[in-house]
């Protein structure tokens, strides 16, 4: 796919990297251009995994990437990458392409997952009828239920809380050493994963949303019975109430196992990209 779209390309930049930098050692050449490709994954996971969104200042994220970019370089340029060192411009911008686009599929697959449990909050919100109950939602730059931002937030606490994300970063460096710069899952590989990862993210939004749904229909059928037995209590008046009620209270029992099944398939994720 890159090669196709490097064909589009003047030629002039189809030149060695001793053409544009002359009399530079190659060795420094070389680890300057692994280092632009380290950058650019740290850069597309970063951009893409949800704790890094609009919520966080570009600014930071930068010093983010330079900061991991400054950890992981010397002893990914130590080891070396098992594979040549792209030689021209050309070979470099499409080196750096897939970097960028391995980096958006860690972090996007994430992504995909943390949707999941987004689109339970949005189904709660739905059975209990709160789905009126909006709110900008800066990360994700639309009007969203407050139920899923609350939900959203809880599950990264939860996440914080156990020790995710230093699971996420430990697949980040790890990747540098299973999979150097130069070395990537081919493409068709990782819009599988990617695929793959959209149905998990829906399975695991039902799992997540399946008790409060079921509970909140159980009271709407025993409200309904009781109110046409007994028409006179007018026990419609107070179902949504209820709904509120008992929709809150199982969501606070069982939002811990909501954290836990998103940390399991986060670990599941970086395993199958084989970072962990």
């Amino acid at each position: 796919m890159f090669e196709s779209i490097a064909s589009w390309l003047p030629a002039g930049l189809d030149s060695n990297w001793s053409n544009w930098l002359p009399g530079v050692n190659a060795y420094a050449v070389d680890s300057l251009v692994v280092f632009v490709l380290i950058i650019a994954r740290i850069t597309g996971t970063v951009l893409a995994v949800p704790c890094f969104t609009a919520l966080l200042p570009m600014r930071f994220r930068l010093v983010l990437v330079m900061a991991i970019a400054l950890i992981v370089a010397p002893s990914t340029i130590a080891h070396g990458t098992g594979q040549p060192v792209p030689s021209g411009v050309v070979d470099g911008l499409i080196a750096c392409a897939r970097e960028l686009m391995f980096g958006l599929v860690i972090g996007g697959t994430i992504q995909l997952l943390y949707c999941g449990i987004l689109m339970a909050g949005e189904l709660i919100a739905s059975v209990m009828g709160m789905q009126l109950a909006q709110a900008a939602s800066p990360s994700e730059g639309q009007s969203v239920p407050q139920m899923s931002q609350l939900l959203g937030l809880l599950i990264v606490a939860i996440l914080f809380a156990v020790g995710a994300h230093r699971l996420l970063l430990d697949g980040l460096l790890m990747s540098f050493q299973r999979m150097p710069p130069t070395v990537v899952p081919s493409t068709a590989e990782l819009a599988e994963l990617v695929w793959d990862h959209l149905a998990i993210g829906i399975e695991s939004g039902l799992r997540v949303a399946a008790p409060v749904i079921a509970v909140v229909l159980i009271g709407n059928l025993v409200v309904s019975l009781i109110s046409r037995s007994l028409p006179q209590l007018n026990l419609l008046a107070i179902g949504i109430n209820l709904n509120v009620l008992g929709g809150l209270a199982i969501l606070a029992l069982t939002v811990g196992a909501a954290g836990m099944i998103f940390q399991v398939q986060v670990a599941d994720t970086l395993s199958r990209l084989g970072l962990y």
